[in-house]
């Protein structure tokens, strides 16, 4: 569990460095979010633990309570920090006046950022419901 607290640390820190020169509604709305998200994990991640711990039958894992909520909290962590991404890149695109490469230039980020959330959504996947199977 302590690599799990490490990596959730180190996720605060980057939406901090990502946010810091953003408006403070930006910063303020996606922390609320973000920790909400993570109270409300940590009580049914460990909630759902404690259930497979005191079953005695084995669960499949689409039948698998915890590995529907860890998906699911994948994806609503990963979404949002893509959008939070998004936003902040296209302000540096719209900086340019060149169409053709406004729409190239916003292409590679739009590929970045979703390629990145799919990792951050894989890595999430891994530590919470990988290390417990």
């Amino acid at each position: 569990m302590m690599i799990q607290l490490i990596i959730g640390i180190l996720f605060f820190i980057g939406l901090y460095i990502l946010t810091i020169d953003e408006a403070r509604w930006v910063k303020i709305v996606s922390f609320v979010y973000y920790i909400i998200l993570s109270i409300i994990f940590i009580v049914g991640y460990n909630q759902r633990l404690a259930f497979i711990e005191q079953s005695e039958t084995i669960v499949k894992v689409v039948e698998n309570p915890l590995y529907s909520w860890v998906t699911t909290f994948g994806y609503l962590y990963s979404i949002p920090f893509m959008l939070i991404s998004f936003y902040i890149l296209l302000r540096i695109v719209l900086q340019i006046k060149n169409k053709m490469k406004k729409a190239l230039i916003s292409g590679l980020f739009l590929f970045i950022v979703f390629t990145v959330g799919h990792f951050m959504n894989l890595l999430f996947i891994l530590l919470f419901y990988g290390t417990t199977s």
